[in-house]
């Protein structure tokens, strides 16, 4: 190059593995620039309860001596629950870029919502010491429900007393919850009452009236009825025979 004026040339060496390098080769004495470095992270995050989304960044470290560098994730996110493969294109001022990729999985570690009625209070059914009590129980959760019951179902007859019910709802990822309310029954109807005849004291059969023996006597001891206008008077005989005779007045039955 002796007698003839130094040029600058540029020299852009590319290596796959390492990115871009640019050098500049100026005369006797040549400047290479530092490469772009892209460092990425395999990274785990918890989803949003709301969407079942979340963002992440998989950047471990990226860099470069130039200032002004621009940093991409390609796919940007938020990323859904499950693995998701992304790349991260890093790229200095002068156009050299270098990118790597990771993995973000997303998990959903929220349990699902689950609502119970308030305490139910309900009297019994009639002529039964128990109740057929219906209630309804929801639950959500981002990802799904996969199930939903309760240790007694609603429909169910509950005895009169206090009852606790408890429900247990299960979302796509495994996560459970549950919620627990009171089914009180109250007996509030009077208990029946049956009345059955009274005993014969003497054990013996009521003679029917109108058939006792011409001769007056009723030797069962009992009077079974008389006309409501008929005034009696029973006279004692002897200790075991009675006579009854007819008075025209009505007046009130005694023993003379």
């Amino acid at each position: 190059m002796s007698g003839s004026k130094c040029r600058s040339k540029w020299l852009v060496l590319k290596n796959h593995h390492q990115g871009l390098r640019v050098a500049q080769l100026t005369g006797f004495r040549g400047q290479i620039f530092n490469k772009t470095v892209a460092v990425c992270t395999n990274v785990t995050v918890s989803a949003d309860s709301s969407n079942c989304t979340a963002n992440a960044s998989i950047d471990g470290g990226s860099h470069d001596p130039d200032t002004n560098d621009t940093i991409t994730q390609i796919p940007p996110g938020p990323y859904p629950v499950g693995t998701n493969n992304v790349t991260l294109l890093v790229v200095d001022n002068h156009g050299a870029s270098n990118a790597c990729t990771a993995v973000v999985t997303v998990v959903d570690d929220t349990p699902p919502l689950v609502t119970c009625p308030t305490s139910i209070t309900q009297t019994n059914d009639p002529g039964q010491c128990s109740a057929v009590v219906n209630f309804v129980v929801t639950a959500t959760d981002c990802g799904g429900i996969l199930d939903l019951s309760c240790d007694t179902p609603s429909g169910t007859a509950f005895p009169v007393g206090t009852n606790y019910v408890t429900c247990t709802a299960v979302d796509s990822s495994l996560n459970t919850n549950t919620c627990t309310f009171a089914v009180v029954v109250q007996d509030t109807e009077a208990p029946p009452v049956a009345c059955r005849p009274a005993p014969n004291p003497s054990g013996k059969k009521i003679p029917v009236s109108g058939k006792n023996p011409s001769s007056g006597q009723n030797p069962d001891g009992y009077i079974r009825s008389w006309p409501r206008t008929t005034a009696i008077r029973i006279r004692r005989y002897t200790s075991t025979t009675w006579a009854a005779a007819l008075l025209p007045d009505p007046l009130t039955a005694g023993i003379s």
